[in-house]
């Protein structure tokens, strides 16, 4: 099976599910879109708004299918149907994604698709859909194993899409992993790594509890080989409004864009604060995440345990750094370019957006829980 060429860089968006879990309808999906064009996120490449669970749920009082078998969504969040919806935000130049899941229902109740995936993707597509979440809250239902439903679901994404004049995305969320890490970017075209970064919403934890930003990083970094252009490893939603400090929100998005991790925010966008805003538009930390080379950053060595130096080619021949401390305490920590095949270079930090000198070894203090990134100029 092979793919369409829909991603060659990270999808870049909104997901309604962390902060707002069910709690959205129509008229707040029209909010977040108008909020991603007024804040000039959209032109920054903010351009998916991803309906997640909650549209479509069982044992409500209506149903979840009509005579033919075809979808049907909740009357009351959307009164005038899913097309009105879609039109809404491609009038806005942004795209609309969908959810669903391989069982025959989800988490929480979700109407699923097993035994309809073609009907079901060809019901999306008739809703102009531009992308399709697809969850494993159902079990692996009578395929042999999870992969095998994945596929299923990814063949009739690529029938539709033959003669779709909208081509749909196909993002693959094993979210409990069941092995996605080895073969779901050969499927999709993104694959979740890891479990959710929360077990509570919306709250994130640096490295406390089995559910965790510093987990989250270290399974995306289990098989860094298979992310790169329209294939990308899926670090799970920016909830940059969780409960994490500012110092360690830096560090959350600098570690998705340096991992070349879809950037989709989790967070109560149309009332967004001003310091979440500035750093979620972080040009130049943007253009590291959609640098067109697609490469995930890997680890090139520790300062001392806890105090990492990670790094990505890109594109142009330069290469983009992260100094990660994920320890308790503030440190000192060195680049040595070496390390990264130079002898001596330009450096730019990235979030001070100005060019701080030539080195053959950097040295910064880097507090605790915090990151630098720069730009290493060939």
């Amino acid at each position: 099976m092979e793919k369409f060429n829909l991603m060659p860089t990270p999808p870049m968006g909104f997901n309604t599910w962390y902060y707002y879990t069910d709690r959205f309808d129509e008229k707040l999906i029209f909010d977040i879109a108008d909020k991603l064009v007024d804040t000039g996120l959209r032109d920054l490449g903010y351009r998916y708004i991803q309906i997640d669970y909650g549209w479509c749920v069982n044992e409500k009082d209506y149903p979840t299918r009509d005579e033919n078998g075809d979808l049907l969504p909740d009357p009351h969040k959307f009164p005038h149907g899913m097309k009105y919806v879609a039109d809404y935000l491609h009038g806005k130049g942004l795209k609309i994604g969908y959810y669903t899941d391989i069982g025959v229902r989800g988490v929480g109740n979700e109407e699923g698709s097993y035994g309809r995936y073609l009907q079901d993707v060809r019901r999306f597509a008739s809703w102009d859909a531009d992308l399709v979440k697809v969850d494993a809250g159902g079990g692996n239902v009578d395929y042999p194993d999870y992969e095998a439903a994945y596929r299923a679901f990814a063949e009739a994404v690529e029938q539709v899409n033959r003669t779709a004049e909208r081509k749909i995305v196909f993002h693959v969320c094993c979210a409990g992993d069941f092995g996605s890490v080895n073969w779901g970017t050969g499927l999709g075209h993104y694959c979740r790594t890891s479990r959710d970064v929360s077990a509570s919403i919306p709250t994130v934890n640096w490295d406390m509890t089995d559910f965790n930003l510093m987990l989250t990083f270290d399974h995306n970094n289990r098989r860094p080989d298979m992310c790169g252009p329209n294939g990308f490893n899926d670090m799970d939603a920016l909830m940059l409004t969780g409960g994490l400090s500012e110092t360690e929100n830096v560090s959350y998005f600098t570690i998705f864009c340096i991992e070349a991790s879809p950037l989709m925010l989790a967070v109560d966008l149309p009332n967004i604060d001003e310091t979440t805003l500035k750093i979620i538009s972080n040009s130049e930390a943007i253009a590291v995440n959609q640098d067109p080379l697609g490469i995930q950053a890997t680890l090139r060595y520790e300062n001392a345990p806890g105090l990492q130096v990670w790094a990505k080619p890109l594109a142009n021949g330069d290469y983009a750094v992260m100094l990660l401390n994920r320890t308790a305490f503030g440190a000192d920590m060195s680049l040595r370019m070496t390390e990264i095949g130079m002898e001596k270079a330009l450096v730019r930090d990235l979030w001070e957006h100005r060019d701080i000198g030539v080195f053959e070894e950097l040295n910064v203090k880097v507090e605790s829980h915090g990151s630098k990134l720069f730009r290493i100029f060939r």
